[in-house]
């Protein structure tokens, strides 16, 4: 066992290095025009840098979106300039230190081999490495994946350790998390039930939750405060809630975002009549809420739609709104769910349910509030843990190895058909759906 961890540990250090120059190579071959998002995050941290605060394009202050992007942003600009390239390379060092926290979580639920094998899996998946939304692009998520899987990493420690610095600390990276998208809010509930599931007794369940809860609010606080004296409201992460249920949730919604023009309209009738952030935001809310009350046969549907459009295996990979098939993510998620499986009957079960507890929360708050295959990929090094769980029960099964990259060859080949083929496919099977009216 110490020979396969000195091995393990000297696999490791290379695929964390070329995870990274995989990262680099895009940053300089593949760098996406700072657009949409990009540019609004891009804008606002040159707000901060030049002193004009947290201010949208008119000047008004805003909580639309949390701060950490905008301050991380803005530190790399005040150090270094206004840089994108230092940004960017920035960002793939994040990426390539998240390959390193995936393979201790997975080495901590699961075995080093499973560590080792997500680690390589991670550092030259797709969506982390050239997709719009990794490292070339000026979006959160390559920040948020890598301070939300630490904050997960020390949970999981603190667990084991029983150690309330360390729960402490998980906390503080959950709370920035949460301070890069808000979707991270209700992170410490999850946990915590996760702990009561997991029958921990209560004097450890007081030593993790506690610390690790009041760390989480600290964080926050700062933000909580500004927003309550800015807008008179209590707003902990973002004012986005409002008009994002709204949105999938309206006479035009069908769960795949298509009630985003109407709220954007409204939104400008509101904003022109003197109302906040804030305010709209609780009156996109409370509307949204009446559609449901007065559309019961509704709510079923549009919760399965944006389900369905959060687990999508197409993708827009270059944020110009084209459906492509999501190869990668396509190939490895039958594995996933067999690796959900295994963990599911495995009798030391305490570990792996963490990571289920928190792919269930991400795709049922983003079933009930706007949903995008987007909002995915940061879940998305768990499910690869998972899958590596599926795959190497596979090559387990085989006797003769020879029969398994066979296989695999066939697996991967029809893939690769139905991404060449994916547009007539797709068409095929929307049509199929309009007749069942399921589309």
């Amino acid at each position: 066992m110490l020979r396969y961890g000195k091995a393990a540990n000297l696999a490791l250090v290379p695929i964390i290095f070329f995870a990274f120059f995989v990262r680099l190579f895009f940053v300089f071959a593949n760098p996406i025009a700072v657009t949409k998002d990009a540019l609004q995050y891009d804008q606002m941290a040159l707000n901060l840098v030049n002193g004009k605060g947290f201010v949208d394009e008119t000047g008004s202050p805003t909580a639309f979106i949390p701060p950490l992007y905008y301050l991380f942003l803005a530190s790399i600009y005040h150090i270094f300039g206004h840089s994108y390239l230092v940004v960017r390379i920035l960002q793939a060092i994040l990426g390539s230190l998240t390959c390193f926290i995936i393979y201790k979580i997975a080495e901590i639920i699961f075995s080093r081999k499973i560590g080792l094998i997500s680690t390589l899996i991670s550092s030259v998946y797709p969506a982390f490495t050239f997709f719009y939304y990794g490292p070339a692009g000026l979006l959160t998520e390559t920040l948020f994946i890598f301070l939300f899987c630490l904050g997960v990493l020390l949970s999981l420690k603190s667990f084991i350790k029983n150690s309330l610095i360390l729960s402490m600390t998980a906390g503080i990276f959950l709370g920035l998390a949460t301070l890069t998208r808000p979707i991270g809010l209700f992170i410490p509930l999850v946990i915590f039930a996760w702990l009561i599931m997991v029958r921990t007794p209560f004097k450890k369940l007081f030593n993790i939750s506690l610390p690790s809860l009041l760390a989480f609010l600290t964080i926050l606080s700062p933000w909580i405060i500004r927003n309550y004296i800015v807008f008179h409201a209590i707003v902990p992460a973002s004012t986005a809630g409002g008009i994002n249920f709204y949105a999938s949730h309206s006479s035009l919604a069908r769960g795949l975002g298509e009630g985003w023009h109407q709220a954007l309209q409204e939104d400008e009738a509101l904003k022109r009549q003197g109302l906040d952030e804030a305010q709209r935001s609780d009156f996109f809310l409370k509307k949204g809420i009446k559609f449901l009350k007065d559309n019961p046969d509704k709510i079923f549907y549009l919760f399965f739609r944006n389900l369905m459009s959060f687990w999508d295996i197409s993708c827009d990979a270059w944020g110009d709104y084209s459906s492509k098939y999501n190869i990668s993510f396509a190939i490895l998620l039958p594995f996933g769910l067999l690796g959900v499986i295994i963990a599911l009957k495995d009798k030391n079960k305490i570990f792996s349910s963490l990571l289920l507890f928190i792919i269930i929360y991400f795709s049922f708050l983003h079933a009930i509030m706007h949903s995008a295959y987007r909002y995915r990929v940061v879940i998305e090094p768990f499910i690869i843990i998972f899958t590596v769980l599926g795959m190497v029960f596979i090559f387990n099964k085989f006797k003769n190895k020879i029969y398994f990259c066979i296989s695999m060859l066939v697996y991967l080949s029809a893939h690769v058909v139905i991404f060449c083929r994916y547009k007539h496919i797709f068409a095929y099977i929307s049509n199929a759906l309009k007749c069942l009216g399921l589309h």
